[in-house]
């Protein structure tokens, strides 16, 4: 899991008025399903790449998150699983559907 996807989430959660004590019970929950060798951390690479990938597909809508987590996927293994179809317009990762697991 991309690091980049627990801060998005996390502004999803705070954005939506989300009490402080809900979003750290969230996040506790998720430590334990998420370890930390399982986090794909953003890096400077990461994000260079996110910049590159913004560039090159600037038409698409509300993609700077997604733009990074496929910065991130594509410095770990270039796979990232998610429901979003418009991930497999991006050519530079495989896009493993959520359904498939």
């Amino acid at each position: 899991m991309a690091s980049s996807a627990l801060l998005e989430l996390d502004l999803i959660l705070k954005n939506g008025n989300i009490a402080d004590e809900e979003r750290f019970d969230v996040f506790n929950a998720l430590m334990v399903e998420f370890p930390r060798e399982m986090i794909a951390p953003v890096t400077h690479g990461s994000l260079a790449a996110s910049i590159s990938l913004q560039k090159t597909y600037a038409g698409i809508r509300s993609f700077y998150f997604d733009s990074i987590h496929i910065g991130v996927a594509i410095q770990a293994d270039g796979i990232i699983v998610s429901s979003d179809a418009a991930f497999d317009r991006i050519s530079e990762v495989k896009r493993i559907g959520l359904e498939s697991l």
